[in-house]
């Protein structure tokens, strides 16, 4: 559940929207099923959201967001209550229209305007057709005896894997420059190759690929990228490194958290964070 905190770190927040420019945005939105409601459009922060906007749509389920400054890109949130919410992206095009239903936010959505958010919501929709796939194979893996047919279906639910990876891969490469680009890679893991063996074919260093995780942690995560501190995604990036990959012993943490601050110092949002 998105927890709102209107507290002093609103206060940042809110100097974090102030610095855009002045181009502004207009976010025109339709809700079917959703008639004289309100609507909150917040940002995330850590793992909570606070809100930028907040808007009544009609008895159509019509409604704007509009603002003259531009808002920082990153991950936000179109609030209705607790348990109805869905996320948007806010890259450099912040004038564009969105209709779903509340039926399914994700399959019944149209985004005109916004290439950031009409490639999201693709991949979207791939990754619920992708985890049926998952879904149906699992119950097949657990009750499976046979230890060949056992192992085709695990096959099948790495290629699962492989085909994620390569959809984002692909994004990438085709939309170097959009925020949704950056944002799908931070969410592939480190690939930690086979470590170097002797020619007797035995491996030389039990911790290589330790460090080579270790080392390679951040490949596809800039912490000095301010968009991805508004999404729900830096903080557990953060910890996990600093609680799990790093040696609980003070030196250790204490020279990791070192590296931490100077991989964020490039902006200021991210260094105070």
């Amino acid at each position: 559940m998105i927890r709102f905190r209107f507290s002093i770190i609103l206060i940042f927040s809110c100097l974090l929207s102030l610095r855009g420019n002045d181009q502004g945005y207009e976010i025109k939105i339709k809700i079917n099923g959703l008639a004289d409601k309100q609507v909150i459009l917040g940002h995330y922060l850590s793992k909570s959201m606070y809100p930028d906007d907040t808007i009544k749509l009609d008895s159509k389920g019509y409604g704007v967001f509009k603002n003259s400054r531009k808002l920082p890109a990153g991950m936000y949130v179109m609030f209705i209550r607790s348990d109805r919410y869905f996320d948007v992206i806010i890259g450099d095009d912040q004038t564009f229209t969105l209709e779903t239903d509340t039926v399914d936010f994700v399959s019944t959505m149209h985004v005109k305007g916004s290439p950031d958010n009409e490639i999201f919501l693709d991949f979207q929709k791939y990754m619920v057709a992708l985890r049926n796939k998952n879904d149906s194979l699992m119950p097949l893996i657990r009750k499976e005896n046979n230890p060949k047919i056992k192992e085709q279906l695990t096959v099948k639910i790495k290629q699962l894997g492989d085909e994620r990876k390569n959809k984002i891969l692909t994004i990438q490469k085709l939309n170097p420059d959009l925020f949704v680009s950056t944002f799908l890679m931070t969410t592939l893991d480190v690939e930690v190759p086979d470590p170097p063996k002797d020619e007797k074919g035995h491996v030389i260093d039990s911790t290589w690929q330790y460090y080579y995780y270790r080392s390679h942690y951040f490949d596809n995560f800039d912490l000095s990228d301010p968009r991805l501190l508004r999404t729900p995604l830096y903080e557990d990036k953060l910890m996990t490194y600093i609680n799990k990959v790093v040696p609980q012993i003070p030196d250790s943490l204490i020279l990791h958290s070192d590296f931490l601050i100077e991989k964020a110092r490039h902006d200021s949002d991210t260094y105070r964070f």
